[in-house]
């Protein structure tokens, strides 16, 4: 029988890897530090790093064996395809690019998880994937 992950636990995920991904941008930028740093151009490099870090991170692990992020591998989710196979690259970079049209919605893409029959998020349905229980 095929679990579905419900939306509070793929939030949960989400939240992980963020924080994740917050952490990561914020050690970049400590490592990368130029001299002479004010808070306007901290902002926009960590905007920017968290954005490239993002990009490389989802799509790599979720076309991983691991098929999924840290955030969800923590809390037994994976994400296939429709067809219950491994993501391709290309699949993930798809899935991870289309999350932004689920925010610029005011969220409500997001929110389409807990209405439909297979819990998919706008982002999931477009890249046609799913984000599965063990």
């Amino acid at each position: 029988m095929i679990k579905y992950a419900g939306f509070s636990t793929r939030m949960v995920a989400d939240i992980i890897d963020k924080t994740i991904l917050m952490v990561g941008s914020l050690i970049l930028d400590f490592i990368t530090l130029p001299s002479g740093n004010n808070a306007d151009e901290f902002w926009v490099r960590f905007i920017v790093t968290y954005i490239i870090v993002g990009f490389l991170y989802c799509p790599v692990m979720e076309s991983s064996n691991f098929q999924g992020t840290l955030g969800k591998k923590l809390l037994g989710i994976f994400v296939t395809d429709i067809n219950g196979n491994k993501l391709s690259f290309e699949q993930a970079t798809k899935r991870h690019s289309m999350k932004l049209l689920s925010y610029l919605t005011i969220f409500i893409g997001f929110f389409m998880a807990g209405w439909t029959n297979q819990k998919q998020a706008l982002h999931d349905q477009i890249s046609q994937t799913l984000v599965l229980r063990k």
